[in-house]
């Protein structure tokens, strides 16, 4: 059992609790009575939830505050006891919470656990104002100072609960920073990316209309050359027209020159048979 969850039993005399019962006025003790019973449901309802809760943080923590809202029942129900006081409470409180808790228990199966935090601030808050009224009235000093350290320790639960909260909300703004910045980050290089693709474009565009237009004009002079070649009946017509010389070939008198007969041919001696 952790510290918070100690009961101290308040001990009096006869004749004390006499004197501390007559000295309650009759909203001071319908104040008690609705403080222990809001601690005793609030024991169960967050008993409950934590068996609801996917989360195994959540969970331990709302154990821990049903151990302490029980522990603080208790004490409660033992003083009023003690100074003669009814503990039962009124069904239309039960009523009020029951609904509180059926919330909370629906947020926390869901998922939803800022929205489950946000109820237990807004569930424990209401909580210490009963103590705070109650704390106004003349109570004995033994439950006044009781109060006083059960109001602390529920509003210190209600810091560490607004602290989660803070700190989901500072990580949502960062993400919410880091998403606004980066989308204009994002179109810039999507813009940059459709220009140069764009200009990509134009220039091939260019370069190949280049292209074309220069073969185009070239197969323009190339017709145009073509076309002021003679066709072949021209050049057929043309070598008809002209007029070529009569070549005669010239006699040719050699008279030193004879055809070689056998008898002018003389074997080598080597292929002469012997």
């Amino acid at each position: 059992m952790n510290r918070s969850d100690t009961v101290t039993v308040l001990s009096r005399t006869g004749s004390k609790l006499a004197d501390d019962a007559s000295a309650l006025s009759g909203d001071a003790v319908k104040l008690l009575e609705t403080i222990y019973a809001d601690a005793r449901d609030s024991a169960r309802g967050y008993r409950e939830a934590a068996e609801a809760a996917t989360s195994g943080a959540m969970k331990a923590r709302l154990y821990g505050m049903a151990r302490r809202r029980n522990a603080m029942a208790g004490q409660l129900e033992i003083t009023m006891r003690s100074l003669g006081l009814e503990t039962g409470h009124d069904a239309s409180v039960t009523e009020k919470l029951r609904h509180y808790f059926d919330e909370l228990k629906s947020k926390l199966e869901t998922g939803d656990t800022r929205a489950a935090i946000a109820g237990i601030i807004r569930g424990e808050g209401a909580f210490v104002e009963s103590i705070d009224k109650a704390l106004r009235e003349s109570l004995p000093d033994a439950i006044h100072g009781f109060l006083e350290r059960q109001q602390r320790q529920v509003k210190g639960a209600i810091d560490r609960f607004s602290g989660d909260i803070a700190s989901s909300d500072r990580l949502a703004a960062l993400k919410q920073t880091a998403i606004k910045y980066r989308k204009p980050a994002l179109f810039v290089l999507l813009a940059l990316g459709v220009a140069g693709l764009a200009t990509a474009a134009i220039v091939q565009q260019r370069r190949h209309g280049a292209v074309t237009r220069s073969l185009a004009s070239a197969r323009g002079a190339l017709d145009r050359a073509l076309a002021q070649l003679p066709s072949q009946t021209q050049v057929r017509q043309s070598l008809r027209n002209i007029d070529l010389p009569t070549m005669r070939m010239p006699d040719i008198n050699m008279p030193h020159l004879r055809m070689p007969v056998r008898s002018d041919l003389k074997m080598p001696s080597f292929l002469k048979r012997r």
